[in-house]
């Protein structure tokens, strides 16, 4: 089965900071690719279907 970031459930402010960065073109790449991998994870998003999704598969 694949795996799955068990996070705590976020809260509204911190959803909101996540999405505002992941659409950030100012931000440090790494911080965007962080706050889209942590928004996907709060919707239970499997890790392979998340770094398939960000382009993440050579990690």
């Amino acid at each position: 089965m694949p795996t799955i970031m068990k996070l705590r459930p976020l809260q509204a402010d911190e959803r909101e900071q996540r999405e505002q960065l992941s659409r950030s073109p100012t931000a440090p790449a790494r911080e965007v690719e962080r706050a889209r991998i942590l928004l996907y994870a709060s919707e239970n998003w499997h890790v392979p279907r998340i770094f398939a999704h960000l382009h993440l598969n050579d990690y």
